[in-house]
């Protein structure tokens, strides 16, 4: 299936992973999918162990700091 990378996604964080809602489907990456996360001046990565790692730009999301935060509860911090 074709995929336009600037389609609109939205993410929601919960319990048991994140959810990338896109016009056509849901995935969820479980918290174990990762191994950690960092924080730079422009935004938050999440560190897959065998995947590309996901990263979120600051000015895309609503609260960065309410986001770390949330993360925080799941995931080392690795910076």
């Amino acid at each position: 299936m074709p995929f336009n990378r600037t389609q609109a996604r939205t993410y929601t964080l919960s319990g048991a992973g994140i959810k990338r809602s896109i016009p056509f489907g849901k995935t969820v990456a479980t918290w174990d999918s990762f191994n950690g996360y960092s924080t730079t001046d422009e935004g938050i990565v999440l560190h897959r162990h065998w995947d590309l790692d996901m990263r979120f730009a600051n000015e895309q999301l609503d609260e960065p700091d309410a986001v770390s935060e949330t993360i925080d509860r799941f995931l080392p911090r690795r910076d």
